[in-house]
């Protein structure tokens, strides 16, 4: 009983606190603040290909307009029309703002409670268990 009392007693005594493990870091390296991050997004749109015939007899022609592309072309009694639409990347940046982590000194109280406390409760269990003949 007194080994897994003295064990849990150290563990309490040298727990950290998240605030003091922030504070650590920040004091530590002070170049570390920065305030956007950013967040490409790659958009991918598919290649899109669209055939069709019908009848009449004339030439090849190509229409080309950005990412459109459409071929005529007349055999004999037959139109041949080929449509594509050319495959895309969009990039995207997007800007996500996020709050600094910023430095704020503690004062006593905020610095050593989170070992006062335990050490406080530790000695009140003790003195209990020491009442009650436990330990």
């Amino acid at each position: 009983m007194k080994k897994v009392f003295y064990s849990f007693l150290v563990f309490i005594l040298f727990s950290c606190s998240a605030q003091k493990r922030i504070t650590r870091l920040i004091e530590n390296h002070p170049n570390i603040e920065i305030d956007t991050l950013t967040h490409v997004d790659t958009i991918y749109t598919p290649h899109i290909t669209i055939d069709s015939s019908y009848i009449i007899s004339t030439d090849t022609v190509v229409i080309e307009r950005d990412r459109l592309r459409i071929k005529t072309v007349v055999r004999n009694d037959s139109i041949f029309i080929q449509g594509e639409v050319v495959s895309d990347t969009i990039i995207k940046e997007v800007k996500i703002p996020y709050e600094v982590v910023k430095f704020v000194e503690l004062n006593w109280w905020q610095k050593n409670r989170s070992w006062i406390i335990p050490l406080l409760i530790a000695i009140i269990g003790a003195s209990l268990l020491k009442k009650f003949g436990i330990l």
